[in-house]
């Protein structure tokens, strides 16, 4: 079982066939509730291997305010750059882990070392857009978090 709360600077740049080009930026807030099961490798007392697979939820901010910068070809170039928002849906994933323990000293405390990585979407549709009224998301993109962890623990019974 986990938690995890990441925020970041979410950089996204598209261009079309016809030319136009658009960079969208704003920060994101992702949260991840994530549980699965674990494998561990190795001699009592000594260095440990863990595996894990897990499932994961994940929140994203409701509503993104995107900052928009078109840069358009020479034709279109009347058109005036518009910010637009999104509105998001949280979604669900999956992913692998592999990480290491070691024991500080003989009392049940460990060091511990991981990475994690989750595959996932962002599933979001453009608010108010008159281009489309159709159901379905206008945006669905990847989101792959990777976490990276160091920590201490304490296993009871030693």
């Amino acid at each position: 079982m986990g938690a995890t709360r990441v925020e970041s600077r979410y950089t996204h740049n598209e261009t079309f066939t016809n030319g136009l080009s658009v960079e969208t930026i704003d920060d994101l807030t992702l949260g991840m509730m994530s549980g699965g099961v674990k494998r561990t490798w190795g001699a009592p007392g000594g260095l440990k291997l863990n595996v894990d697979a897990h499932v994961a939820f994940l929140l994203y901010n409701d509503r993104l305010e995107l900052l928009s910068e078109q840069q358009l070809p020479a034709e279109l170039s009347t058109i005036d750059p518009t910010p637009f928002n999104l509105s998001v849906l949280n979604s669900f994933g999956g992913g692998l882990g592999i990480g290491v323990e070691a024991p500080l000293g003989h009392g049940g405390v460990f060091f511990s070392a991981g990475a994690r990585l989750t595959l996932g979407f962002m599933p979001a549709d453009i608010i108010n857009d008159p281009e489309d009224p159709e159901d379905g998301h206008d945006v669905n993109s990847p989101m792959h978090p990777l976490s990276v962890g160091l920590g201490v623990g304490y296993r009871l019974g030693g």
